[in-house]
Order: structure tokens, then C-alpha cells, then sequence
């Protein structure tokens, strides 16, 4: 006979999982935040969650589409029976990317920087509010389709960031167009880095009036591109933007000596 306490239990137990699960259909059709936060919300939830599906490696691979962080999960998982612990120490892991990743963006901006930004990269936004004293305004881009850019311009305002929202086409514009764009990907390989429509012809644009680009990605973001084929990519959201000289990617282990693109 089981008791009414086991009972409880049992249903809290359910519910938890149930929350979880909830937690991975949200992200399999998330389109607004990008894959980092994505990344990061799935890994608070393992760290808060009773059980864990046993094919969470299987299912995150079908979730991820375009996002490395979740591929790279997945990976992580499959080397390790305490995944828990897996998921603490990756949380860890970013907050000490982020930092290092913004001592390096202090040392290539010049002073009272004019930054472009398009989309709504989590990873982005987190290094732009720890440099914020050293940024004259931010450029958002609406980001169409989808409109995200809205929510990143608002959360850059609300950390008291001088931020103007533009259209997606305003990079051609005047002072627009001495701004450097600071993007993040859903996945950077040795080639290319997976962004937003619209961030190749940002890309060019600046390179053509010989502004840098800057690709800020922690340890989560670095793929080998062969993981790569066959994966279904939705091109009507996303593009894979060649990395060619005079795009500089920002990670945490980039060395002052490391030859940058």
C-alpha cells in the first residue's frame, strides 16, 4: 500500500519533471533569446530539476538546430554519469568567459566607443553592461524578422546605456556608419560564425568603410564545422557569415600574441 506521503512525493517529483520537460519544448521554439541564454536557462534547470530525461544528450541534439551551446551540451553530457554537477560547473564556466571576454573588448574599443549591435545575443548584451563606462551609445538594430532587437535596446536602457534603436538597414547611415558592430553567433567555426539575417550585410558594410567587426563567443559557441553537416538550418532566420579579415572573434582563451582574422 502506498501511503499519502510517498504519494506526495511521487506527484512532486512529476511536476518537476513535467517543468523540465516544459523547459525543453520552450526552447525548441524560442525565437526571440539567443542561444546562450537558451544554453543557460536549460542548464539552471538540470542544476534545479529531481531527474533528468535519460536521453536529455539525444533530445538536446534535437532541439539545438543552429545553437553550439546545445550541441556542445550534449557532448559534455555524454562524458560524465553526474550531470548535475556537469551543468554547475558550465554556469561557473560562463560567468568567468564573460568576464574575460570584456577585459579583452576594453582593449580593443577605442574610448567612448560608438558600438552597432544587431539581434539580441545574450552574450552581447552581458559584455556591453560590464564596459558600459567606456561606451558612448549603442546602436540596436530592430532585427526583423522577429523584432528582438526591441527587447536587447531595452535591456541596454534599463542598464543605463545610451542606446538609439534603428532599422536593420541603418548601418549604410551617417554617424551610423563609423559604429562597430559587436555581434554574437549561435555557433562560430575556424570559417564562419551563425548570426541573425541581416549581419553579413553589416558585416560587409563595415569592412568596406574599414571598421572591424568584432564576434564576442565563449567556450560554448566554438564548433568543429563537420558537427555541422546535415543539420537543418532555417535560412529564413539565420545566415552563416564568412569570417574574413577584418572579423575579430573574442573568446575567452584568445591570447594578446594569437593571429586574429
Amino acid at each position: 500500500m502506498i501511503s499519502a506521503g510517498h504519494e506526495r512525493i511521487n506527484g512532486m517529483m512529476k511536476q518537476r519533471d513535467s517543468t523540465f520537460e516544459s523547459l525543453l519544448d520552450r526552447v525548441a521554439t524560442d525565437m526571440l533569446h539567443g542561444a546562450s541564454e537558451l544554453y543557460m536557462q536549460v542548464l539552471e534547470g538540470m542544476v534545479s530539476a529531481e531527474r533528468l530525461p535519460e536521453d536529455l544528450p539525444d533530445r538536446l541534439l534535437e532541439i539545438a538546430r543552429d545553437m553550439a551551446p546545445l550541441i556542445y551540451l550534449s557532448m559534455r553530457l555524454r562524458e560524465s554519469d553526474d550531470w548535475s554537477s556537469v551543468a554547475s560547473g558550465l554556469l561557473d564556466a560562463r560567468g568567468s568567459d564573460l568576464a574575460l571576454i570584456a577585459e579583452a573588448m576594453l582593449s580593443f574599443l577605442p574610448r567612448q566607443a560608438q558600438v552597432f549591435c544587431h539581434s539580441r545575443s545574450g552574450t552581447v548584451l552581458s559584455v556591453l553592461e560590464r564596459i558600459s563606462g567606456s561606451i558612448d551609445r549603442v546602436f540596436q538594430t530592430v532585427s526583423e524578422p522577429g523584432g528582438e532587437g526591441r527587447e536587447a535596446h531595452n535591456i541596454l536602457r534599463s542598464a543605463g546605456i545610451n542606446v538609439w534603436l534603428v532599422n536593420d538597414n541603418a548601418y549604410t547611415d551617417i554617424p551610423v556608419s563609423r559604429a562597430i558592430p559587436v555581434m554574437g553567433a549561435d555557433a562560430v567555426t575556424t570559417d564562419y560564425f551563425i548570426n541573425k539575417v541581416g549581419s553579413q550585410r553589416i558585416v560587409e558594410a563595415a569592412l568596406d568603410a574599414e571598421v572591424p567587426v568584432y564576434v564576442v563567443a565563449a567556450r560554448e559557441k566554438l564548433i568543429d564545422p563537420a558537427l555541422y553537416q546535415g543539420r537543418p538550418r532555417d535560412t529564413t532566420l539565420f545566415e552563416r557569415v564568412p569570417i574574413s579579415e577584418g572579423v575579430i572573434l573574442v573568446t575567452p582563451g584568445m591570447k594578446d600574441d594569437q593571429p586574429r582574422r
